[in-house]
This record gives structure tokens, sequence and C-alpha cells, in this order.
């Protein structure tokens, strides 16, 4: 046994900010070779492929919680790799998590944690993407005050300890890119916060969201954005202040039911006939009530846990820019309510994110919504600026909305 008990332990525990140096593999120094470490506690034991000649060596379990290591004397320095686990009566070859680089590094957040990234989503939450030809997804999260973080999700069986994330440093964030998954995967963050406290957390910058109870995000294609394309072009007019202006109001929800089957419409239902019932009235632009992701329906979308991500209730976020397509065909343009003043205390979402009011304010006094018991944010906090701000653009730059009511 090369790592020590404690180095061990903190690793199982996720309580290292690094899970990066003590897993997979290292060289040991003064010409003592490597060392290979993997953390999978489903597997009955497993084996290293050196992918150079396919030769393989098998892995010590040195815990029962599933952490295995091996010295390779023989080896002067790192060679591609890959993890076989043998489960009961199976194997499975893996890619392994923790020999990648960091996908977004500190200085690439610099704007976000100062608040001046306004579209911090292109850093934060579930990136899909190609490393060293090998295709996966990115997770960063911003819990700068968090014990430990692990991500848990579709790709690893919702397994509680097998995918610790690393800390990128003064950002506050941490990072993890998992091999071979893929969108529409459900995912949580695993957060044990700064009071002690294990929560299983959402994410902040999901661009989907799943249905309650579960409130799982998921990862999404990330096709749709734009960077500013999409919310650049204009309804046809020489100057839109000196056009006239007449704006319908609607809730998505409550607008018009499926005949036969007693439901709101979908956004694609509501793609066929909503553009010709407008111009036939009349309106020049139509306002959706929140679309953004709420968990209470009654709440009517004003109390918001998904600030990026279109309601799951009427369908998918593409279905969504197929019905704010329609509308900006037929000549109508999309206001959309975005409510920055206020969300709900529910423990998969914003509050006490890692522990500590981290988005809202410490004080209820500021912190606090005494008419509607939901949390405040903390505005003069950099990150939350740039969170909410970047939640803005975010619908600008996916579906091309012509405007906002605060």
């Amino acid at each position: 046994m090369i790592i020590s008990e404690r180095e061990m332990e903190e690793c199982l525990l996720g309580e290292t900010g690094d899970p990066h140096s003590r897993l997979g593999l290292h060289p040991l120094g003064a010409k003592k070779g490597l060392v290979a470490r993997a953390l999978d506690p489903g597997a009955d034991s497993i084996r290293i492929i050196d992918l150079r000649d396919d030769s393989s060596q098998s892995l010590v379990r040195l815990d029962e919680r599933g952490f295995f290591e091996v010295a390779l004397p023989g080896e002067s320095k790192p060679f591609p790799y890959r993890f076989v686990s043998r489960r009961g009566g199976g194997e499975h070859e893996w890619e392994d998590p923790y020999s990648f680089l960091p996908s977004v590094g500190n200085d690439e957040l610099k704007g976000f944690s100062e608040g001046t990234d306004r579209r911090p989503f292109l850093k934060l939450g579930s990136m899909p993407r190609t490393l060293n030809g090998v295709e996966g997804v990115s997770f960063v999260v911003w819990a700068p005050s968090a014990r430990s973080v692990h991500l848990v999700g579709d790709f690893n069986s919702w397994n509680s300890s097998s995918l610790p994330m690393r800390s990128l440093g003064s950002c506050g964030c941490r990072e993890l890119f998992v091999p071979n998954a893929r969108v529409g995967q459900k995912y949580k963050f695993r957060v044990l916060g700064a009071d002690g406290v294990l929560r299983e957390k959402s994410d902040p910058f999901a661009f989907r969201c799943e249905s309650p109870p579960g409130n799982a995000s998921m990862v999404c294609d990330r096709e749709l954005v734009t960077d500013g394309i999409a919310g650049a072009a204009l309804l046809p007019s020489e100057n839109p202040r000196e056009e006239a202006l007449s704006i319908y109001e609607m809730h998505l929800g409550s607008w018009k039911f499926h005949e036969q089957e007693n439901r709101p419409l979908s956004y694609l239902e509501l793609a066929d006939c909503l553009p010709s019932y407008l111009l036939d009235m009349g309106f020049s632009h139509v306002e959706f009530l929140p679309p953004s992701e709420y968990p209470f329906g009654a709440s009517w979308g004003y109390q918001v846990t998904g600030f990026y991500a279109p309601t799951h209730r009427y369908g998918s976020p593409s279905e969504f820019k197929v019905l704010v397509d329609a509308c900006k065909d037929a000549g109508i343009g999309v206001i959309v309510d975005w409510v920055p003043a206020h969300f709900p205390a529910d423990e998969f979402a914003l509050s006490r994110f890692d522990g500590t009011c981290l988005f809202e304010h410490e004080d209820p006094r500021q912190g606090r919504h005494a008419e509607w018991d939901t949390l405040i944010f903390n505005y003069g906090r950099a990150e939350v600026r740039s969170f909410l701000i970047g939640s803005a653009l975010a619908w600008i730059d996916r579906f091309g909305i012509s405007g906002f009511r605060v």
C-alpha cells in the first residue's frame, strides 16, 4: 500500500480538493515507477489496460468501499490506459475521469468571480465536449465553502462516492470531466456543506430540468447557444421605438387546453395556433408569464428554481425555441417575464447551496421575503450578479427572445 490511510479516506469522502492528484496514473519519483489508483465502489476487481500493447495488470483492493491500487515499477512515464472493472459475472471497460486535465481554469472563471462575465453559462454547468479524443461531459459548479462535492447521475448509476470533484482554486468552483456521459442523462451535485449537512443539489446553470419530485438537472445539447446571434436579429422595422406596440400577456399553462386530453397545450401545439391568433387579434408582441423552471405549479412560474431552463411542463428546450421562432416568423415579438428578485427555499435548489447563504443574504431581514417566504438574492455578490445577468442573456442567445418584463 503506497497511499496513506488518511489520503485514501480523504479521497473516499471527497474531502480532498484535488482527487486527480491521487486517482489515476502517477509517478512515484526517484525512478521508482508509477502507481495506478481507481475508485469504483461497485467493482469486485479492477485491471489496468496498457493501450500501447493491450497488456493488463490487476489492481489490489485497499478498501471495501472500492479503492484500488497497484505499483508499476517498470514504467518511467504515464501511458495511455483504461480500466476494466469486474462486477459479478461481467466486465466493464471505462475511461478514467481522473486522467484528464481541467476543462476550464481559474483564469477563465475570473470574470465570473468579478461579476463581469455576462455569459458564465459558457463555462459553468454541464458541457458536452470531446477531450483527448474522448467524448463526454464536463461539469462545473460554484460551491466555494463546500467540504466536498460529488457528482451523481445516470452515468454512474447514482453512486454517491465514485465521482468526487476537484477544486479549481480561488474561484470557488469544482470541476470534473466524465467520459461517455451524454446528452439527456440526469445528474445532481451531492454537496457536503460548510455546516456539515449533506444536500443533493440541482445545477444552477442547467439548461434542462427533470420534473418533480426528482428535480434532477439534465445534460442538454449546447448547439442552441449562439453567443448573441439568435437575439441579434430584430423583427423587421426601421425603428422599433416608433412602431405601434400592443402586448398580449399570457400564461402558457392555462391559455388553452387540449380538447381530447384535458391538458395544457405543448410548446409545439402552441406554435401551430398561437401566432395566427395573435395576428388576428392585432397584437405586435406576446408576453409569456415566467417560462423558467419552477416546482410549485400554483406560483405560475414566479418562484423560479431553474433560471436557465424552460419549464419541462410543455416540452423540451428545443420545442420552446420552435414556439418562439413561430411567433417571430409571424412578425410577433416575444417577451418573457424574468424573475431575478427572489427564489424559493426548496432544498434541492439554490438555498444554502454550499452550506452557507451563497446566493441569498445571510441576514433574514435582507434575504427573506416576508410575504412569500422566499429568499432574496444577494446582489452585492459578484458571482450572483454574473449568474443573473447570464440567465437573461441565455434566453436571448438560445431562443432569440425580443425582451423581458422584470
